[in-house]
């Protein structure tokens, strides 16, 4: 789970998503310095990056930073100072660092980053100017949610925005407060064990990655002996390897419970038994200690299948970072959900990115399909907190709004896929628009790669705009927007003639 804030950065602007960690004290965004021939610590792009030529603004110094990154690299850089705008607004020559080389580990900074901001150096300005304010945090699992939080979440400050509460109510809200909200710390007030308290309290931080649940002897030894085959000693818990997914064990905080994922509890096998190791361990000087780092995974993958395609077939095939593919065919076992699950031969880890793309045709081999290319998807940072990790339809598509001229009665949409061979058109009835003027296309997405055209028309003839006998508009054409890409920084994507 990550959290993100659209930043913009240098002279003219460039607007970058952000991620936000709660615990560090570095601003760094990723550069063409980290790129060959300037430096390896991330793959070269051509989106998704400050580049710094572009800024009229910008300064590099020649003070250097090292860091550590989630996916476990360290990587070197040099500091650099610019104009950044946050909220409308505008600081100038803001320092942050620009990555450069790897310094430790093998793996790059994945291409869905674009950088990183730290909060802790921000610490006494938060707390100085919303002391008695609200700093809000409404959490998602769910990306389909109307509030469009998104997968993952949002941080406000200052305020509440009841859209993302369940049903607009206030009386939902969970109310907590945080020591010090830069380090995300919450006390626990109980432990259960199949909903059994087990009376152990303590302070608890998070950060965007975790291993272990570190404790005290006596509380570890409970917990432990609690667990399926478990034992303690040592300053290390050890449980059977196959945990029922019904256990449970939770962590009371603000008056809720929180459930552990049962398939984390046990950890690394240990040779020559039906044991091992488990995310409790011992050893902390009192109660429940400061923790990082619970290493989820590895997990099987569901794909929602995508919505508006017609072929008699269709196959995916998936591509971890290292380049290595495999194919599968969608045409059946899709759950009510409309979710194909990739089975026990294929698993997501931690730390790793996948591409998944999309073809018409049956797989070939195992590695690839055939037919037309259809679709793909960004980059997919593996979601491991979760068993198996869901990709929804919302993970790599956007909706469409359009603002249609004044008089139009009906609409072509003409979608071109990433074989431009192959080509749709939808006709939709403007018979409805919302309090901005927009209509609301239904039942139809937007996928990266594709272009998509856009035909309103006044439909006050009988002659179809794509020739006789042809279904949809019908003349005369008002406005034509042609072939555009999707704009994934909103959803919906807002169209306008």
């Amino acid at each position: 789970m990550r959290w993100f804030f659209p930043i913009q950065f240098g002279t003219p602007s460039q607007t970058l998503n952000i991620s936000i960690d709660t615990k560090s004290n570095l601003f760094w965004v990723v550069s063409e310095l980290c790129m060959i021939p300037n430096g390896n610590a991330c793959n070269n792009r051509t989106t998704n990056f400050f580049n710094t030529s572009l800024s009229n603004t910008s300064s590099i110094k020649n003070q250097e930073f090292t860091t550590e990154y989630i996916n476990r690299s360290k990587f070197e850089g040099v500091l650099a100072n610019d104009t950044i705008i946050i909220n409308n607004q505008s600081f100038e020559q803001i320092t942050f660092g620009l990555p450069k080389n790897i310094k430790i580990g093998n793996n790059t900074i994945p291409d869905t980053i674009t950088g990183q901001i730290g909060l802790m150096p921000y610490q006494s300005y938060i707390l100085d100017n919303f002391a008695d304010k609200i700093v809000g945090i409404a959490l998602s699992m769910n990306s389909n949610d109307k509030a469009d939080i998104g997968y993952g979440g949002s941080i406000i400050i200052g305020g509440i925005n009841t859209a993302y509460i369940k049903g607009n109510d206030e009386n939902n809200i969970v109310y907590h407060p945080l020591p010090q909200f830069t380090k995300a710390m919450v006390n626990v007030t109980n432990i259960y064990i199949n909903n059994k308290p087990i009376n152990l309290s303590g302070s608890i931080w998070f950060s965007n990655k975790f291993q272990s649940i570190r404790l005290d002897d006596n509380s570890a030894n409970i917990i432990a002996n609690g667990l399926p085959g478990g034992s303690y000693s040592n300053g290390a818990a050890i449980v059977d390897c196959d945990v029922s997914p019904v256990f449970d064990l939770s962590f009371e905080i603000a008056n809720r419970k929180w459930r552990l994922p049962s398939n984390v509890i046990p950890k690394d096998a240990i040779d020559g038994t039906n044991k091992c190791e488990s995310i409790i361990t011992g050893s902390a000087n009192n109660g429940i200690a400061p923790r990082n780092n619970i290493d989820y995974g590895p997990v099987e993958i569901g794909v929602q299948f995508p919505i508006g395609i017609t072929s008699d077939h269709i196959c995916l095939t998936i591509t971890d970072q290292e380049g290595t593919s495999q194919a599968f065919s969608l045409d059946s076992n899709l759950d009510s959900d409309g979710f194909y699950y990739l089975g026990h031969d294929y698993h997501a880890y931690e730390g790793s990115e996948y591409n998944i793309d999309f073809y018409s045709g049956p797989p070939i081999n195992k590695s690839s399909c055939s037919g037309y290319h259809l679709i793909k998807t960004p980059p997919l940072m593996g979601n491991v907190a979760t068993n198996p990790w869901k990709i929804s339809l919302d993970d790599y598509s956007v909706g469409m709004k359009v603002k249609v001229p004044s008089g139009t009665k009906c609409m072509d949409l003409m979608v071109h896929y990433i074989d431009q061979s192959i080509t749709q058109t939808v006709s939709f009835n403007i018979d409805e628009l919302d309090d901005e003027g927009y209509y609301h296309i239904e039942n139809l997405v937007a996928y990266e790669g594709s272009l998509y055209g856009f035909y309103a028309t006044d439909n006050s003839t009988t002659t179809p705009i794509r020739g006789p006998g042809a279904p949809g508009c019908t003349e005369v054409i008002l406005d034509i927007i042609e072939q555009i890409s999707a704009d994934f920084t909103n959803n919906p994507w807002a169209i306008n003639f």
